[in-house]
């Protein structure tokens, strides 16, 4: 335990080192917000969720803090915080991190093209795994199905003033791409559950009108096999974990971070 306090506490030092410089670099005002992302070979237009801000881009120092508790094999492609947030990281500040959207990826899927049927496989699993979710985790249940989508609820719980997070939550295809999308929302705001729920299902829709299913493609999508050795069922099923460890590894560190006003 007081290894992981001291750990905690470095963080919270680099953070705020990393915002120190930030400001010496990124005094100006951003004249454009660049959104294409890279994932695997392929260039893929990240539009931000409304009312939100491309981050990690324009504060690389930030997004390295992030996606240094992210897993093995997973990666944060990027983040986006409310305007008013970006603002205040921008003119050298602490944010309130008080809602924050994750674009993650695994790095075993990048390059891998799925199908509808590829993907209702995966949402078999992901959704039995999630029967049983990691301790501080609570599911809420599937909210929403699309063939090329399941969304979900999360529950995040931290003992001490910081209280609850809702998580707003969905493993989708974005032209055959497999994606996992988080909204995280501090329990105490008005509405956080909805808010968390619907922000992130509108989100995906955003993302499939900005890249749209290129039919060359359609022919090289299939099922996915993340996994060596043993049976299918196992291979699945270290996928699953996979996915999970890395939406609970992104709000670990999420929840380093982030500063409260009670």
């Amino acid at each position: 335990m007081q290894g992981m306090t001291t750990s905690r506490r470095d963080l919270r030092f680099t953070l705020t080192a990393a915002l120190a410089a930030a400001a010496l670099v990124w005094s100006g005002a951003v004249a454009a917000l660049a959104t294409s992302v890279t994932i695997g070979e392929r260039t893929f237009e990240a539009v931000a969720p409304q009312g939100f801000v491309v981050t990690g881009v324009y504060h690389p120092e930030i997004k390295r803090i992030f996606e240094t508790a992210l897993p093995k094999g997973g990666r944060l492609v990027e983040l986006y915080l409310p305007k008013d947030d970006f603002n205040v990281l921008h003119s050298g500040g602490v944010p309130k991190l008080d809602r924050v959207f994750q674009l993650q990826v695994l790095t075993a899927t990048e390059n891998k093209y799925v199908s509808n049927e590829g993907f209702a496989e995966v949402a078999q699993y992901m959704e039995k795994g999630l029967a049983k979710p990691p301790a501080g985790m609570t599911f809420g249940g599937v909210r929403e199905r699309e063939p090329w989508g399941m969304f979900y609820a999360l529950q995040l719980a931290e003992s001490g003033p910081a209280g609850n997070t809702e998580v707003g939550a969905g493993v989708v295809v974005i032209n055959y791409q497999l994606l996992q999308l988080m909204y995280y929302v501090d329990a105490k705001l008005p509405n956080a559950r909805s808010e968390a729920d619907e922000g992130v299902l509108a989100w995906a829709r955003v993302l499939r009108a900005a890249n749209p299913d290129k039919q060359y493609l359609a022919e090289r999508a299939g099922k996915l096999d993340l996994g060596s050795g043993g049976t299918r069922v196992d291979r699945a099923a270290f996928g699953i974990g996979r996915i999970l460890g890395l939406a609970l590894f992104g709000y670990i560190l999420y929840r380093i971070f982030r500063r409260r006003t009670n």
